[in-house]
């Protein structure tokens, strides 16, 4: 007779083990890499409205991915997923050419990025 065996695990590797499976199903997978930051505030319910907006704006008008990121205390809008910073502030320099209003807040940063084969 076969003994009775119970793992017991941290409910939280099982959720990552879910979302890199699930990825992987759709030719996706997250890995280090950077993105263009455009919008960052703390400043309460208005960060949040600014952040919403800016999303709106950007969403139809980029062909990148646009991620709305909510940090306490800070709401974030940052653009695209790229492997090198190199990319990155290529894609920000085209950013800033398409919205001028950005260039005094659109700044490369390391983030976990999600990419697609």
């Amino acid at each position: 007779e076969m003994p009775h065996v119970v793992f017991v695990h941290d409910p939280a590797i099982t959720n990552l083990v879910k979302e890199k499976s699930v990825g992987q199903e759709h030719g996706q997978y997250q890995t280090r890499g950077y993105r263009v930051q455009v919008y960052a505030s703390n400043e309460s319910g208005a960060a949040r409205n600014e952040a919403k907006k800016l999303y709106d704006e950007l969403s139809p008008k980029v062909d990148v991915t646009v991620h709305v990121l909510s940090e306490p205390p800070f709401w974030k809008v940052r653009v695209g997923d790229f492997l090198t910073r190199e990319d990155a502030m290529l894609y920000k320099n085209e950013l800033v050419a398409q919205f001028p209003d950005l260039q005094s807040s659109a700044y490369v940063v390391p983030d976990k990025v999600i990419i697609v084969n």
